[in-house]
C-alpha cells in the first residue's frame, strides 16, 4: 500500500492509482488542502476509470458542498474558509455520521429544503456507493 499526502506530495500521482482513498478528519483543512494542491482537478479528471473512496469527512467532501459541516459544527472552522465548494462527485452533501444528529433532524432538513440539496446520509459502520 502506498500513500500520497496532499499537503506535501505532487497530486498528479493520484492518476496512477486504481483506487484513491480520501480519508476524514477536519473538513475544512481537508477541502482547502485539495484545492491548494490541485488535487480536486484531478479527482474530477479520473473519476470514470478509478475507484474513489471518501471516509468520514474524506466523503464528505466528495459532494458538491460542505456547508452542512459549516451549520452542524461552526466551531471546527478554524482556519475561517469561506469557499465550502466541494468535489462535486455528487449532486448534493453527503452527511456521514448521520445517525449522530437525529436531535438536529429539523435543522438539517431546513438546510437541505433551503439549498435544494439532495443528500447521502451514512451512519457510523456503514458505507454507500454512488
Amino acid at each position: 500500500m502506498d500513500f500520497i499526502d496532499i499537503e506535501v506530495d505532487d497530486s498528479s500521482r493520484l492518476r496512477d492509482y486504481p483506487i484513491v482513498s480520501i480519508f476524514g478528519g477536519d473538513s475544512f483543512f481537508l477541502l482547502e488542502q485539495l484545492r491548494g494542491s490541485g488535487a480536486i482537478e484531478i479527482i474530477r479528471e479520473i473519476r470514470k476509470g478509478h475507484f474513489i473512496v471518501g471516509h468520514s469527512s474524506g466523503a464528505a467532501v466528495l459532494g458538491k458542498s460542505i456547508s452542512h459541516a459549516q451549520l452542524l459544527h461552526p466551531e471546527w472552522n478554524t482556519i475561517n474558509l469561506v469557499d465550502l465548494e466541494g468535489i462535486g462527485l455528487f449532486d448534493g452533501v453527503i452527511l456521514p455520521h448521520s445517525n449522530r444528529y437525529t436531535k438536529r433532524e429539523g435543522l438539517i432538513k431546513e438546510y437541505l429544503e433551503k439549498n435544494l440539496y439532495n443528500v447521502i446520509r451514512i451512519n457510523d459502520y456503514k458505507y454507500e456507493i454512488v
